[in-house]
């Protein structure tokens, strides 16, 4: 990914405030790439890092930034292009969906058309993934892909995953040699076309084909119905999660059958879904178009095959890499979930007013919601509106009426005010209190949230003896907050060796907060085997500099990052792991995990991050750590008055704490026992740059065909 002999250049990540455009951009420094790309600020939402002071280049990035991007023309252009995007004047009004200049670009509006990629597309996306991960990738087991294939090619559970589809037999059957095609291995490039995937389109034409007349058949013979009866059946859900068990068949003769009812009473209401679900359950494609879907389908089942935190979604559908992130709740939407049916997309919670619970949603801003994947449709629930307005205009049926109701929803495109408090609990300690801050994801405004904490405690007419920071079954999130988070206890040292290749890229450093923020008491951290990522970095940082002790469990391992940027291609958007994370004393982080100092004999947990198919290798690197900031401040003994506590845990862990006169921080860990996980000795690398940066976390797997994501 990195071509270092080139010299250490410098990139940086753009991020505005979330809380300036309805999600943040970012802007980051990096040294050591020679290649960078402007990337969107859809992927700046997820994408914590902090803002630096010189920038050279626009890139956007989350889930653990890496310092990989396309290549520009020159830093001075690329940021004179920069200034020109933020001049409104000199800007053209934008249509719905339609690119912004510059930085702009929001979420595109989805056509409902199934994505397509050509072979040359493919092919140049496969090669950039191989290129930009931190190590070799492993060699892709057919099975694997061939699955993965299944499950990405079909939304709605009609053309490859239902029991009597063809496509996944004929899939299994060529997995090797549409594998051969996307990586090229012949080295044929361009020249040659892809011959697998032209066969797949052959046959998938054929099955597709037959369905439509299935659906049809039963649309037009569809019998006479009451108008709510009709209506009751276009609002229940049509398509299955996980699993599909239905035959394609009988979900295309049902959905004819539903359609065709509610088509004989209320043609002026369904006249338009109907043919929208009739182009998009049942595309009248080519031979050669239905190849590139199946294309589009192998690269979407190749990128996870090979880092299991990694995805390709295409534009239309980008929205679904962000899935689950700390941010992702925090983006205006129309609703929480929803789920679909024949004729559009029924809420089942979070809706937002006047939208209502129930209110079958037929169209958002003239886009109707029949025949839209999972992905497409909450991708349209995200589209901001059209510049210079502040509303959707959403059309629904509503109970048991016949008229469609038109309803202007607000959608903020600037500041929503974002309650995000960490929950906190004071827990008697000796003669005094300590307190406990739980902290569920690590979100890009942890560092201001756990300051605010910190100084609301510090207020009390009796301050707290000791911090607790409760990382339990903390995924991770931001580095960004993480590296904010540290700065609190350990203001502005280096924190994390960034290794890429074997050779370490960047140093990534706390944060340094005004001197009366940081927390100058008794620090513990509570972690399971559900801590992980930026979450095991706050913890890592804290017991490598001997600042406090960890109590618990031997956490999940993952210490690798992520960066989000645009394909070469200009298609779609890729997430892909292109870091590895050391400890501050060098010690490797990924696959090897944290081991606490006491255990607490909490539950075992049934996967580690070493556990994954496709995980890189962690590697360690130089010992970073500022001495002047190292050393341990003493636990008091809690003499024996602990709790009471609402979790046993905690009340467990603060009698360990008070057990003495203080708290024992281990300098090395010679002699201590650790598992499988074991970290590696610690060895010099060349320190090529200085930088910092961001990581989250894990693959969102399609989990269903009818419903939002979990």
């Amino acid at each position: 990914m990195r071509e270092f002999c080139r010299g250490v250049q410098e990139f940086c990540t753009l991020r505005a405030a979330w809380r300036d455009r309805g999600r943040p951009k970012i802007l980051a420094r990096a040294e050591g790439l020679p290649h960078a790309l402007p990337t969107l600020p859809i992927r700046a939402k997820h994408a914590f890092s902090r803002f630096a002071p010189r920038v050279a280049l626009l890139a956007l990035c989350a889930g653990g930034v890496a310092s990989a991007c396309r290549a520009v023309s020159a830093p001075a252009e690329g940021a004179a292009a920069s200034a020109r995007s933020r001049e409104p004047a000199s800007e053209p009004e934008a249509k719905p969906g339609e690119d912004k200049p510059g930085d702009e670009r929001p979420l595109k509006v989805p056509s409902g058309e199934p994505p397509r990629l050509s072979c040359a597309q493919a092919r140049a996306i496969v090669a950039e993934v191989r290129h930009r991960l931190p190590a070799d990738p492993p060699r892709v087991a057919d099975a694997v892909f061939a699955d993965l294939w299944t499950d990405w090619f079909d939304p709605h559970g009609l053309w490859s995953a239902a029991p009597d589809a063809p496509l996944a037999d004929a899939v299994r059957a060529r997995a090797n040699g549409l594998l051969a095609e996307l990586e090229d291995r012949g080295g044929v490039g361009s020249a040659a076309g892809c011959s697998v995937a032209l066969s797949l389109g052959v046959d998938t034409k054929r099955w597709v084909d037959g369905l439509r007349g299935v659906f049809e058949q039963a649309r037009s013979e569809a019998p006479p119905s009451h108008f709510k009866r009709a209506l009751s059946a276009i609002n229940e859900p049509a398509f299955e999660d996980d699993v599909v068990s239905h035959p394609a068949r009988q979900l295309a003769a049902d959905l004819g059958l539903r359609i065709g009812q509610f088509l004989n009473v209320a043609p002026e209401l369904a006249d338009g879904p109907a043919m929208s679900a009739l182009s998009r359950f049942f595309p009248d494609l080519s031979a050669e178009a239905w190849s590139e879907v199946a294309l589009a389908a192998a690269v979407r089942a190749y990128v996870p095959a090979i880092d299991p935190h990694g995805e390709w979604a295409p534009l239309e559908e980008e929205w679904s890499l962000f899935a689950g992130d700390p941010l992702d709740g925090e983006q205006p939407s129309l609703w929480g979930s929803m789920r679909r049916t024949p004729l559009g997309v029924r809420i089942v919670a979070g809706a937002r007013a006047p939208l209502e619970i129930d209110d079958l949603v037929l169209s958002v801003d003239g886009t109707e919601t029949a025949g839209l994947s999972v992905e497409q449709v909450e991708q349209l629930s995200r589209v901001e509106p059209p510049r210079g307005q502040t509303v959707r205009t959403v059309r629904v049926l509503r109970g048991q009426s016949a008229n469609a109701l038109s309803l202007a929803v607000a959608f903020p495109q600037g500041d929503e005010e974002i309650e995000n408090a960490l929950p906190a609990l004071g827990v008697r300690y000796g003669n005094g209190w300590v307190d406990v801050i739980t902290i569920n994801e690590v979100g890009d405004r942890l560092g201001d949230d756990l300051a605010d904490r910190l100084a609301f405690a510090r207020q009390d007419d009796e301050p707290p003896l000791g911090v607790v920071l409760d990382l339990r079954g903390n995924g991770g999130g931001s580095t960004d907050g993480a590296a904010a988070a540290i700065g609190l206890f350990l203001p502005g040292v280096p924190s994390f060796p960034l290794i890429h290749r074997g050779l370490v890229s960047e140093i990534l450093r706390a944060s340094a907060p005004d001197p009366d923020a940081v927390w100058k008491g008794p620090v513990a951290v509570l972690v399971d085997g559900y801590t992980a990522s930026a979450a095991e970095m706050i913890a890592g940082a804290i017991d490598s500099y001997g600042r406090g002790p960890l109590l618990g469990a031997h956490t999940f391992g993952k210490g690798c990052v992520q960066e989000y940027f645009d394909d070469h291609s200009g298609a779609g958007v890729l997430r892909l792991t292109t870091l590895l994370v050391a400890l501050p004393d060098g010690s490797a982080l990924q696959q090897a995990g944290l081991e606490p100092e006491w255990s607490l004999g909490l539950p075992a947990v049934d996967e580690h991050e070493a556990d994954l198919d496709g995980s890189p290798k962690g590697a360690s690197g130089p010992d970073i750590r500022n001495r002047a900031a190292m050393g341990s401040v003493p636990w008091p003994s809690a003499r024996g008055r602990v709790g009471p506590c609402e979790d046993p845990v905690v009340c467990r862990a603060l009698a360990r704490l008070g057990a003495g006169t203080g708290v024992p921080v281990r300098r090395g860990r010679a002699g201590i026992p650790v598992p499988s996980h074991t970290r590696r000795t610690p060895r010099p690398l060349p320190v090529l740059g200085d930088a910092e940066h961001s990581a989250h976390g894990f693959t969102q797997s399609r989990e269903g065909r009818g419903t939002s994501p979990r």
